[in-house]
């Protein structure tokens, strides 16, 4: 294992040397996220648990659940819920479709997930199946974030998601279909000669139309390095 800190925050979380820790996405989708604190939140395909640690330990919410589906990738969750003396994080190393009884129905107040972004038809697929999980709804899809955020969500939660701008239109229809209005949006640009690669979304439960456009992050300068924006957030 090896020890990473999470960017603008006192806090660490742990990967194996071997296998990918996390990306930049996880970082901005942490950002994007707008909640109160003493709230509970559910993190969806935790991975390392990146995004809900760094949400955490700028906002301190109530309670914090990391759902994720690989033992390994679990135990690194559970290294990181010690070493940080997380006293408000509980892990469940279950796929998303068994923890249905974990919680009551319209009881919690946001979700987050940075999901794996391609269709399984879609690419060249990889024997290894962690590469599989993180990268292709091969164990979690669209339509399971969706279902489960419907039903778990108090009215007017938030659900918070990351995807790679071909999956726009598919993400804003799902979401209509579980009655999830998207309310803010904000696209990701690798430089400022480029056209967007991802955007996050704000969707709220039983929501009225009527969606917020924020301004574009640019993650590179014409230089190469990061853009003022990038640094704030990750240095404050």
């Amino acid at each position: 294992m090896q020890k990473h800190f999470i960017p603008g925050t006192n806090c660490s979380i742990f990967s194996f040397k071997d296998k990918f820790s996390f990306g930049i996405d996880a970082i901005l989708l942490s950002n994007f996220v707008n909640i109160k604190s003493n709230k509970k939140l559910i993190d969806i395909g935790a991975g390392t648990g990146i995004v809900g640690f760094r949400i955490n330990c700028l906002n301190v919410v109530d309670e914090l659940f990391l759902i994720e589906i690989q033992k390994d990738m679990a135990k690194l969750i559970e290294k990181s819920i010690s070493f940080n003396c997380f006293k408000n994080v509980k892990l469940i190393n279950e796929d998303l479709k068994n923890t249905y009884d974990f919680f009551e129905n319209s009881s919690i107040d946001y979700i987050v997930s940075n999901p794996p972004y391609k269709k399984i038809d879609t690419g060249i697929l990889n024997d290894d199946k962690n590469f599989l999980i993180s990268r292709y709804e091969y164990s979690l899809k669209l339509c399971d974030i969706l279902e489960f955020s419907y039903k778990k969500l108090k009215s007017n939660g938030k659900v918070f998601l990351i995807y790679s701008m071909e999956r726009l239109v598919d993400v804003f229809y799902q979401a209509r279909k579980y009655k999830l209005e998207p309310k803010r949006i904000q696209f990701v640009c690798s430089n400022y000669f480029k056209k967007p690669h991802l955007f996050m979304v704000e969707l709220v439960k039983n929501a009225k139309e009527n969606l917020f456009v924020e301004d574009t992050i640019f993650i590179y300068d014409k230089d190469n390095n990061y853009t003022k924006k990038i640094k704030e957030i990750y240095y404050g």
